[in-house]
């Protein structure tokens, strides 16, 4: 192979003069720079065949796909750290799969498009020589970044109830009770807000130990103590052992300590 000094074309060992600038061609280069060219000539056919095929996965396919993938392991291990801190929800659970949808559709677009064929195939002829529309090939774009969305909201959601438990917000919400709702005493409020006093109650030791300090951590001020109280009292009246979980039992332990020294004083 001859490499052209004035236009940079390829030709032939054969030929003397170039056969797009007819240029005098000097001598065939070495196999070292002929393999190379050759690696070149064939990355640029690929780049073009690629271009011609309405699947090909681009960058921005590939960065959709792989920021799927990585919120879904983030959202993988933020749904184990709520359940063994027995907060458990399946909702991370299942935003996963949306980024699972997102990745293969990113990724992976023959796969859908294969089976869309399978599903054509009842209804048309020759469903193996169809072609993706240009509607399709901007949806299949459309819906892989909506997967993106829909997972980076659901890790943003997620990674705040890790860092900040919803049980404190209702907490705040019973304490800081006014007129509005219509109700006086802490019994009023927690009937009030019976969905929300349930799941505290019945949260398991994560939620209540949560709850319980956070009110301890104000200093048992006013409705705030009573709410304390009330908690502690129903949860002794719960079927369920409480007493077995070691932060709660001690928590009611050093509250009660508490309140007998200020009886004392």
């Amino acid at each position: 192979m001859k490499v052209c000094r004035k236009c940079g074309a390829y030709n032939s060992d054969e030929r003397m003069f170039c056969v797009d600038c007819n240029e005098r061609l000097s001598d065939e280069i070495n196999a070292e720079q002929q393999k190379a060219i050759e690696s070149q000539i064939d990355a640029n056919i690929e780049k073009l065949y690629n271009k011609t095929d309405p699947l090909y996965v681009s960058v921005f396919d590939k960065i959709i796909g792989i920021a799927c993938i990585v919120l879904s392991l983030l959202l993988l291990v933020l749904g184990f750290v709520l359940m063994l801190k027995d907060r458990g929800s399946l909702l991370p659970f299942y935003i996963i799969i949306f980024g699972i949808a997102g990745a293969l559709e990113a990724l992976i677009p023959k796969i859908s498009w294969e089976l869309e064929k399978i599903s054509l195939s009842f209804r048309v002829n020759n469903a193996d020589d169809l072609t993706p529309s240009h509607f399709y090939l901007i949806g299949r774009k459309v819906g892989a970044t909506l997967c993106l969305i829909i997972c980076l909201v659901g890790t943003i959601f997620t990674a705040r109830d890790v860092a900040h438990p919803p049980v404190l917000e209702i907490a705040d919400t019973l304490s800081y009770c006014t007129i509005d709702y219509k109700v006086a005493t802490v019994d009023e409020i927690t009937e009030h807000f019976s969905e929300e006093w349930d799941e505290i109650i019945l949260g398991g030791e994560y939620t209540v130990s949560k709850y319980l300090r956070h009110l301890k951590d104000c200093n048992f001020i006013g409705t705030r103590e009573q709410l304390m109280m009330k908690a502690i009292v129903e949860i002794r009246d719960l079927d369920m052992d409480y007493n077995s979980y070691t932060d709660i039992s001690r928590f009611i332990a050093d509250y009660e300590y508490e309140m007998q020294m200020k009886k004392h004083k």
